[in-house]
């Protein structure tokens, strides 16, 4: 007897040779669902685990910001270190018109001893006389922008500054108005800031 020619080559031909085929192709398939799943899993673990790590990272700055947050308010208490802060941060002092010195919160480390001069008016003027009209203060190293002096007094007194000799500043006091009191001669005094 003759074959006829398949009309579909490659298929099977019989339910026999079909079940084969399908369990043929379903043992190929196992080795690559195996993998997904695999990789399915492994990536599953790897967000796990990326949530895991950024959790503790953050876990881990709260904690060390509360520790330093302790730290630092427990040292602003000490006022030792306030001081220590207040020099190196924003240094000044106040003198008088006789040049001793009243407060030093870091200041004075930058002027020379005996580096403040002050001159007061010996002339007739009733508004000067026996006045500061020139303080000039000898710092042990260059300042590029002249410190601020601010008169801690009730006069009205516009400041001047021009650079002197070497690192010395010189402040020439123009006043517009004195102030005295009837008990007795006012102790002037100003404030030195360093910039």
């Amino acid at each position: 007897m003759e074959k006829t020619p398949d009309p579909f080559p490659g298929k099977p031909t019989n339910i026999r040779d079909e079940h084969a085929t399908t369990q043929t192709e379903t043992v190929n398939a196992m080795p690559i669902i195996a993998t997904w799943l695999s990789d399915l899993c492994i990536g599953i673990w790897s967000v796990v685990g990326a949530f895991a790590l950024v959790f503790g990272l953050l876990s881990s700055l709260s904690i060390a910001r509360k520790f330093v947050k302790g730290v630092v308010s427990e040292a602003l208490k000490d006022p030792s270190i306030l001081a220590s802060v207040a020099a190196l941060v924003k240094p000044d002092l106040v003198f008088d018109e006789n040049g001793a010195v009243l407060s030093d919160r870091g200041a004075w480390a930058a002027i020379k001893e005996d580096g403040i001069k002050i001159t007061k008016d010996d002339s007739d003027n009733d508004v000067t006389r026996g006045l500061p009209v020139t303080i000039r203060i000898a710092f042990t190293k260059h300042l590029p922008t002249a410190p601020l002096l601010t008169p801690i007094c009730p006069d009205g007194i516009f400041v001047i500054s021009t650079r002197g000799q070497q690192f010395e500043w010189v402040y020439t006091l123009k006043y517009s108005m004195r102030c005295d009191v009837d008990d007795g001669p006012i102790v002037r005094t100003y404030r030195l800031e360093l910039l």
